[in-house]
């Protein structure tokens, strides 16, 4: 099983200025995107990052999101894994089984933590050595099963364990494998727009019996993961980000946080005329241009170009009845609606660490228009540096 693994901050690195659009409808006259989004460009200068369709690509960043402090305290358990297996080298058993006992303590309570089967495999291997040291052959087997369970290929070699144990692992490798045939999967309850992975790899498959990590990554909402035998029930979605327009401030810079966005440019079509709407990311809403869809050149022009209002403004794109009869000319439409200011959530405040696995988020092209958008850089942390061999 690989045990590679990715923490990607989706913060933009400094200088990078990037500009989201976000649709009402599902889908749009591919002319009048093209048109919109040429006019966006055009507006944000040469340099901006566009990523079309923000809602979708933040729904899939926040499926994948890890808040920094859980990966800290994981990088902790790692180190309090290798303390412990110091301990073991030098002869304190009791300082060995402390420190493992510590490190799965904490995986339990967060199985969506980056890297858990490969810290729960290491765990399992070393509570494996100290009873096999105290002669206590049952629970060694029951150690390296619980290990071959979440990767029941791994093989280890004499420069880690004594031969004898590592003879013992292979064994019980072979005898796991030649049930194959008898395993089963999880039965696990996931929607059609669910990413499920278990014990660290995408997709569902049979197992062999035992505890496995299953993790479950649906759009817009936040990851949730359990320790599962046979089945599991997930909790209702905690839905950060919804399809299509942002309805709030609060909905407005979540997708600004997920994207590391300056602004969300709003566009709505609606019986062949069109709405444009600026959310400028930490301050508020723009006041909304409405016109003919053949005018939507002038109409992001003069949008993009409309300062927020004071207060934190009001989305109106989405409001059929704030939209004024047909004007025979271009302007900005300007409405005296306003909400209470929004603070800045505390995802615009902090570092939010994605966890980067199958997903691909799109590529970035300076300047250009993208369906979605990846990470454009960041601190990055690989198996070799965060997990150790």
């Amino acid at each position: 099983m690989p045990l590679a693994f990715a923490l990607v901050a989706v913060l933009a690195p400094a200088g990078v200025d990037s500009v989201g659009v976000v649709w009402s409808e599902a889908t749009v006259d591919p002319r009048a995107r093209q048109r919109v989004l040429a006019a966006v460009v055009a507006a944000a200068g040469s340099g901006t990052q566009i990523v079309d369709n923000a809602d979708l690509a933040a729904r899939l960043v926040i499926a994948y999101e890890v808040e920094l402090a859980v990966v800290e305290r994981q990088r902790g358990r790692l180190e309090l894994l290798e303390l412990a297996e110091a301990a073991y080298r030098r002869g304190d058993p009791e300082g060995a089984r402390a420190g493992t006992e510590a490190v799965l303590a904490g995986l339990r309570e967060e199985p969506h933590a980056p890297g858990v089967v490969a810290l729960l495999v290491r765990a399992h291997l070393l509570r494996a050595q100290i009873l096999w040291t105290e002669g206590d052959a049952a629970q060694t087997d029951a150690e390296l099963l619980a290990a071959l369970a979440l990767d029941p290929d791994a093989r280890i070699t004499t420069r880690r364990m004594p031969p004898d144990l590592v003879a013992r692992h292979g064994a019980l490798a072979d005898a796991m494998l030649a049930a194959r045939g008898s395993w089963v999967a999880p039965n696990v309850t996931v929607g059609d727009d669910a990413v499920l992975e278990l014990d660290g790899r995408p997709g569902s498959r049979p197992v062999p019996p035992g505890h496995h990590v299953i993790v479950l990554r649906r759009p817009g909402a936040v990851p949730v993961a359990a320790f599962v035998d046979s089945e599991w029930a997930p909790p209702a979605r905690d839905e950060r980000v919804s399809q299509g327009l942002p309805m709030d401030a609060v909905h407005a810079e979540r997708i600004c946080g997920a994207l590391a966005l300056r602004v969300v440019v709003l566009v709505r079509m609606r019986r062949g005329r069109a709405g444009v709407q600026q959310y400028e990311c930490g301050a508020g809403f723009a006041n909304a241009w409405y016109g003919s869809a053949s005018d939507l050149d002038a109409g992001v022009r003069l949008a993009t170009a409309a300062k927020s209002v004071a207060g934190g403004g009001i989305q109106v794109l989405g409001d059929d009845g704030a939209w004024p009869v047909v004007r025979p000319s271009v302007g900005v439409i300007r409405d005296p609606r306003v909400d209470e200011p929004v603070a800045r959530p505390w995802w615009r405040k902090g570092w939010v660490w994605g966890l980067v696995g199958t997903v691909v988020v799109g590529g970035i092209v300076t300047g250009a228009v993208l369906g979605t958008r990846g990470s454009p850089g960041g601190y990055v942390v690989d198996a070799d540096s965060f997990l150790g061999d």
